[in-house]
């Protein structure tokens, strides 16, 4: 049938796009260029696109996103801009060590990423261990230790994700 031949080429055609969309928009990230005009020139150039496709790194392009020395306020628009329609990437999309996009923020104290996250159906009580273990990190070895948000957060003493977390989970329970 010609409509399944033409869905598995769209779908290859949608893999590529993701692949040359992960490697340009590293580029950005490492380059300190990224903007949200810049992403959503990238999200018109490759589409169609799987924005929740993993890189060889294990990494979407959300994790990449919030990993970034990127500022904040560019980190979270840029972040709306990848959870929000069309795009809708999964906030829970973790990588090969169950390392999510929330624990990441958390770990970092991107509070205001943290809220917006979870706000998005980010599931607080997920636990991950990061792969080289944040420089610095009190963990035995990389990788090793799983942790939840919340104690990501505290482990680096991020008081004001913290308290993000505890209210939210107090939201959630009323």
């Amino acid at each position: 049938p010609a409509g399944k031949g033409l869905l598995v080429r769209w779908l290859r055609l949608r893999r590529a796009n993701a692949d040359e969309f992960l490697v340009q928009f590293s580029l950005l990230v490492d380059g300190a260029k990224l903007t949200l005009a810049a992403l959503r020139r990238l999200l018109r150039r490759w589409a169609p696109l799987d924005v929740d496709r993993q890189s060889a790194a294990s990494e979407t392009a959300l994790t990449t996103l919030v990993a970034s020395a990127t500022p904040p306020h560019v980190s979270l628009a840029c972040a709306r801009e990848l959870v929000g329609a069309p795009h809708r990437a999964d906030v829970n999309l973790a990588n090969d060590l169950s390392f999510d996009a929330l624990q990441c923020a958390a770990a970092l104290g991107k509070a205001r990423l943290v809220e917006f996250l979870l706000a998005s159906g980010a599931d607080a009580t997920a636990r991950g261990a990061h792969p080289n273990g944040f420089i610095g990190a009190p963990s035995p070895r990389p990788g090793q230790c799983e942790r939840t948000a919340r104690e990501w957060a505290e482990l680096y003493g991020h008081a004001a994700v913290v308290a993000t977390i505890d209210a939210w989970g107090d939201d959630a329970a009323a």
